[in-house]
């Protein structure tokens, strides 16, 4: 009698905690905490009727995921397109001169709130008030993205926009591609780091379901948000060893497991960048095609930056400085310009979030330098 009085209280008391975490969840927790530790089913129903997106990104057939068409949620936004800040009338206004922007969360700008404050935007505020010209830079990046995906951005989004001039930004995600374990796995498709996701429909485990359960898993880094990408958009393959990677580091318990026969090193020289050569000369070749001026730029970091450690371990830097020599080849050999990003971006801790991506400041900085290239280079129109 005893067992079951205390049994009974047991789950009345759980069934109380749950209700209340549910009712703390939906009218006081705030907008991060409510999108960090919500089920799928109550962050639908709090999009519901809003007319907007339930996540920042929504699958796509032929790109795994673009930015959310329509997406709106605090200063952020895209256009119908899905396109950060939106990328202009199409077809284009007589006279206008259009950049793309290519790349990933680094181009995208994740790190900072508003569009406006992106490079792409602070890009093309520089190119307008030094030429005079009606100048419209679009930012057509994407958390995630490698030089792959930008190849088929540039072929089946970007190419709809009539830009005149495509910039290409990329490294550290093609290093993550590189990552995969047998070199068997290591293919042009991605396929040994990404498999298809059924996104924001694929079934929840039941323990997910559980407030109570998911709040703690979550919390404590067992699994990721409903919402975050590498979760809902991003099917990892069981070849895939970047993450691993990463979170050895970071906890400090490199090598392990497979790194202890196979070191990171190892792992990336028996798979070269060829499919990162392989892309951006496609790239290349799909812009001229077509009139639009390519230009590649080489990916900076802060070596300053110590509290960063996977992304600044010697075996992430080496293939970061390979793939950049890579893109220097790439210019000489297909007459293709480059801009040494990577040489002339101050190493300066404030301007960098992390030891990849920009701060406000560090975007400003970034779209200056890039604004003082294209028109070193005479690849901008300037005033008439």
């Amino acid at each position: 009698m005893k067992t079951a009085a205390a049994l009974w209280s047991l789950v009345l008391g759980f069934a109380l905690a749950e209700a209340a975490a549910r009712f703390w969840l939906a009218h006081f927790a705030g907008e991060d905490a409510f999108r960090s530790f919500a089920s799928i089913e109550m962050l639908r129903e709090r999009v519901r009727g809003e007319h907007q997106s339930l996540s920042l990104y929504v699958p796509h057939r032929y790109l795994g995921y673009i930015p959310a068409p329509g997406y709106r949620r605090g200063p952020n936004h895209h256009d119908g397109r899905g396109f950060r800040g939106g990328a202009g009338p199409v077809p284009k206004s007589a006279g206008e001169f259009r950049i793309a922007c290519l790349g990933g969360s680094t181009t995208y700008g994740s790190t900072v709130e508003a569009p406006e404050q992106a490079y792409p935007a602070q890009l093309e505020a520089e190119l307008r008030r030094r030429t005079g010209r009606n100048v419209r830079v679009v930012n057509a990046g994407a958390s995630g993205w490698a030089s792959l995906e930008s190849l088929i951005n540039l072929q089946t989004r970007v190419l709809d926009l009539a830009p005149d001039l495509v910039i290409v930004y990329h490294n550290i995600n093609d290093v993550a591609t590189r990552m995969v374990w047998p070199p068997a796995a290591y293919r042009g498709d991605k396929s040994g780091s990404l498999l298809h996701s059924a996104g924001l429909d694929a079934g929840v485990p039941w323990p997910e379901q559980v407030t109570l359960v998911r709040i703690f898993l979550v919390a404590t880094g067992r699994i990721r948000s409903h919402l975050d990408l590498a979760e809902s958009l991003g099917n990892i393959a069981p070849t895939q060893y970047y993450f691993h990677f990463v979170q050895q580091k970071v906890a400090g318990s490199y090598p392990s497991g497979l790194f202890r026969k196979v070191p990171a090193e190892k792992i990336l020289a028996a798979n070269p960048p060829i499919y990162f050569r392989r892309n951006l000369e496609s790239l290349v070749a799909v812009a001229r095609a077509h009139d639009v001026v390519p230009v590649l730029a080489t990916f900076a970091w802060s070596e300053k930056v110590t509290y960063d450690p996977s992304l600044t371990s010697p075996e992430i830097v080496g293939a970061m400085r390979e793939q950049n020599e890579v893109l220097r080849a790439i210019g000489r050999e297909r007459q293709v310009p480059v801009y040494d990003f990577a040489a002339e971006m101050p190493d300066d801790p404030r301007l960098f979030v992390g030891a990849l991506h920009m701060t406000v400041e560090g975007s400003r900085v970034q779209g200056r330098l890039f604004a003082d290239f294209l028109l070193r280079e005479g690849l901008v129109p300037t005033r008439e």
